[in-house]
């Protein structure tokens, strides 16, 4: 039977024909900065004993809150000496120099990674054993709650999956990367019902967990009801024996684009995210000249920005003069959202040395939060604002004159 390398349209997977050791081909994002400290946490389980690597900023960066990686060894890497699990994965790319920082959809992000260590008594990743871990990862750390990642290689894979199919753990985590392992096929459809998404990846000569098994698993998930919106992707490297973490971790370009840490960063806990759709009646003018209904009125034109297939919108909300400043309005999504990213379409490419010429704000009228600030610095570009915000109603105000704003596409999930 030949086996291929399986993906989704918008995920490009190489297949790769040598195994071997391969990681080191491309060192992505090398610092100083990235450092890795021994820690430890009581468990009723006993002590755990586990690697931390937090974000360059995040001394300095107040309240925000980071996408988290949950990294899971191999059985070769259990013990009490954490420097074995910087073997493979993570804690290697780490160690050497990797700061764990990624660009997706034109946005530099940073992940806090947490490595924790099984003793040498312990044949598997346990339920207890891995909730004391999340739980301590979640109360401790400023973990963007909807962004819990777990990934692991080998017996860590069959630990991610044990994760994701614990009814407690399940609704904490947004995606899971299992390289060469598998898990308890009867649970797959907890995974599926708590929207958790699945990348997995094996070699098919391996024969320490063979193929069949990590295909057993995305089957069972495939053949929920409901079935698994999107469907898990499953990477099968010809030729490649039970080492195929070094070829999923890889930091760059070399086998995936996207490779799987910014694959990660644009899962969210809950479902897929997916653009809220807007018509012009949605839009109220609060004050301003011209006419606001033009920030929603060509979504068809501007298409899919978040995928990168966006169009160029052509009609503006001219908002007026001076004395029209602020210009306001309110855009009624109809219901409450997860809204996630905010899209605006700059037409202007002025650079009056402001940052605050668009402002972005949720709640609803009379009480308004800000949750981006958009300098009208570049022309005809889509600029992109990460949001963590529920909300129904969104504000678009323009504090400069005679400027205009072509189109907004939001995203978020109902």
């Amino acid at each position: 039977m030949q086996v291929s390398c399986l993906a989704t349209v918008a995920l490009s997977a190489s297949c790769v024909m040598v195994d071997g050791s391969e990681d080191d081909l491309e060192r992505v994002g090398e610092s100083s900065e990235a450092v890795l400290v021994e820690r430890s946490l009581p468990c009723s389980t006993g002590a755990i004993g586990y690697l931390e690597h937090l974000p360059s900023d995040y001394a300095t960066s107040g309240a925000q809150r980071y996408p988290t990686m949950i990294f899971l060894h191999g059985i070769g890497e259990r013990g009490s000496d954490l420097d074995d699990v910087t073997t493979h994965g993570p804690p290697k790319h780490i160690k050497n120099g990797n700061t764990m920082e990624f660009t997706v959809d034109g946005k530099t992000e940073r992940f806090i990674v947490i490595s924790p260590q099984l003793p040498s008594s312990s044949p598997s990743y346990t339920v207890p054993w891995l909730t004391c871990v999340v739980d301590h990862t979640l109360a401790e750390y400023r973990v963007d709650p909807d962004r819990l990642y777990i990934t692991g290689l080998s017996l860590g894979a069959f630990g991610a999956y044990t994760a994701a199919t614990s009814a407690a753990l399940a609704p904490k985590i947004a995606a899971i990367a299992a390289i060469a392992g598998g898990g308890t096929e009867s649970k797959a459809c907890v995974i599926v019902d708590n929207d958790i998404a699945v990348w997995a990846f094996h070699g098919d000569a391996d024969t320490t967990v063979t193929l069949s098994k990590g295909r057993a698993m995305i089957d069972a998930m495939n053949a929920c009801d409901p079935r698994p919106d999107p469907p898990p992707l499953f990477t099968v490297y010809p030729g490649v024996g039970h080492n195929s973490w070094d070829r999923a971790y890889n930091t760059g370009h070399t086998y995936h684009d996207p490779n799987v840490y910014e694959w990660l960063l644009r899962q969210r806990r809950g479902g897929s995210v997916s653009s809220v759709k807007l018509t012009p009646v949605s839009v109220t003018k609060e004050s301003g000249a011209g006419d606001a209904s033009l920030l929603i009125d060509e979504q068809g034109v501007a298409g899919d920005p978040r995928d990168g297939a966006a169009g160029q919108p052509t009609r503006a909300w001219a908002t007026g003069r001076a004395s029209d400043m602020p210009a306001n309005a309110t855009i009624d999504l109809g219901a409450e959202v997860d809204l996630t990213d905010v899209y605006l379409f700059d037409t202007n490419g002025n650079d009056v040395d402001r940052d605050d010429e668009w402002v972005v704000s949720v709640g609803a009228p009379g009480s308004w939060t800000v949750v981006a600030n958009e300098s009208s610095d570049r022309y005809l570009t889509w600029k992109r604002h990460a949001v963590s915000a529920r909300t129904r109603y969104v504000r678009i105000t323009n504090r400069v004159p005679f400027m205009g704003m072509a189109e907004v596409v939001l995203y978020g999930r109902r």
